[in-house]
């Protein structure tokens, strides 16, 4: 019966602790694009927001967001992105995965999937 306990509490530990680091998927740097662009993503309430912190895009300035309002709605990450090109929001949804986000931005009829990769410190 006491081992049956332990089995049980470090299962329930387990899933405690997978549940909480599945919480925050969208946390992280991330690479964007072709002009050695980075995002670092943050939490403000309960949504999401990017912001550029590094580019070599000159469209582009450091600390403006281009993620916004990010918000799990439906079990799905809905909010908008700003398209620097057109100087316009987009309606986005974000797909994490562990070192990806995958982005689909819609405007009208077009839709285009835009991948971010997770930046990390040993890669430099």
């Amino acid at each position: 019966m006491i081992i049956l306990k332990r089995i049980c509490l470090s299962l329930a530990a387990l899933l405690l602790v997978s549940s909480l680091s599945a919480q925050k998927p969208l946390e992280g740097t991330w690479l964007v694009g072709k002009n050695n662009t980075k995002v670092k993503t943050y939490q403000k309430g309960d949504e999401w927001f990017g912001k550029v912190i590094e580019t070599d895009n000159p469209k582009m300035k450091i600390g403006t967001d281009i993620l916004l309002d990010f918000k799990m709605i439906d079990g799905e990450w809905l909010g908008q992105m700003y398209a620097v090109r057109f100087g316009k929001k987009i309606n986005a949804k974000i797909e994490p995965s562990k070192d990806v986000l995958l982005i689909h931005v819609t405007k009208g009829l077009m839709s285009k999937k835009i991948k971010w990769i997770r930046f990390k410190e040993d890669d430099v």
